[in-house]
């Protein structure tokens, strides 16, 4: 459930959440996670399509155990992907999120699939 008071954005299934620091423990994400040479935040699991930021030298990248990515954007960058609009991601720390829905008949929480 998303919070109200949250500043986000949204681009499909992929929640941008503003957040005030980097928490302690992630692990810094190197050249493994580009593709084209672009950082791929989420892909997408039906199309193969990813929502990626192209401006790789103004954004470090990080991972938590948990597998949620952490941005910390140094200057503005625009975060694409081939179905949705740009988003812009102003400078400061962000985390993804990805929407969830909830199943009526099982109540299981599952991804939604973009």
């Amino acid at each position: 459930m998303i919070d109200k008071d949250s500043d986000y954005q949204q681009q499909g299934d992929v929640l941008v959440f503003d957040e005030k620091k980097l928490p302690k423990g992630l692990s810094k994400v190197g050249p493994e996670k580009m593709n084209k040479g672009r950082w791929i935040v989420a892909e997408g699991e039906a199309t193969g399509h990813a929502h990626a930021i192209a401006d790789t030298e103004k954004v470090e990248m990080w991972e938590a155990e948990d597998g949620t990515v952490w941005l910390n954007v140094i200057e503005a960058v625009e975060l694409v992907h081939e179905e949705h609009g740009i988003q812009t991601l102003e400078p400061g720390v962000k985390r993804i999120g990805i929407v969830k829905e909830i199943d009526p008949f099982s109540a299981e929480e599952r991804r939604v699939m973009d």
